[in-house]
């Protein structure tokens, strides 16, 4: 899915100051993009923006050739369940839902028709032990919520996948082995990703990367 803004304007007040300030900015289908710069200068608000869940009606943003803003909020909901995958950083999991149930009801949302053996199928390719998959959310590592996040947002076969720093709370190696496992995913399947962080040291990992401060115009 190729992404497209334009004339990005974003303020969570009138007459405030803007958060966001975007002249022109563009994603290729199946590119991956990692923007990254301090924590509290709008990263989470971008990907927020893009996946309508914060309406920017001044703006031009346009999606696989739809364009965000002109939708009412039903339709943007809409089209987040059956074209966006958001992993959040604090995950987001149903704490007392079981790993297979928190994917199978991303699915249910978006109205994809998955089965046990797609899910199934997805915890193994993401190195999720089968002895897991009864649990409840609550009762995993950090570790295994990350991942099944990610299982969460890829179980819908999203054409964008947007990802808000789930690495921070994660060591060196457990932190690679999950860009490892995200990056081989995302490109298996020729999903456009837009991964945001402060930690500098993962553009290594992505084909594209940008400081938040060079797209933002905000003075």
């Amino acid at each position: 899915m190729t992404v497209s803004v334009k004339n990005l304007q974003f303020q969570y007040k009138a007459n405030a100051k803007p958060t966001l300030s975007i002249p022109e900015w563009q994603i290729p289908t199946g590119a991956s993009v990692f923007i990254y710069g301090p924590s509290g200068h709008g990263k989470s608000t971008l990907l927020n923006i893009l996946a309508g869940i914060l309406p920017c009606k001044q703006s031009e943003i346009e999606m696989g050739g739809q364009r965000l803003d002109k939708m009412s909020a039903r339709q943007r909901d809409r089209f987040r369940a059956r074209h966006i995958g958001y992993v959040f950083q604090q995950f987001n999991l149903i704490n007392y839902l079981n790993i297979i149930d928190n994917i199978k009801l991303a699915a249910d949302v978006a109205h994809k028709k998955v089965s046990r053996h797609d899910i199934t199928q997805l915890l193994t390719a993401l190195q999720i032990p089968e002895s897991v998959w009864q649990h409840p959310a609550a009762q995993l590592s950090i570790g295994q919520q990350q991942r099944v996040a990610i299982a969460r947002a890829l179980i819908k076969q999203p054409d964008f996948l947007l990802v808000d720093e789930p690495t921070s709370s994660l060591d060196k190696n457990n932190r690679d082995a999950f860009m490892q496992l995200l990056m081989r995913h995302c490109e298996d399947r020729d999903v456009t990703l837009l991964f945001v962080s402060h930690d500098e040291q993962l553009q290594r990992f992505f084909e594209h990367s940008v400081s938040l401060e060079s797209l933002n115009q905000v003075n």
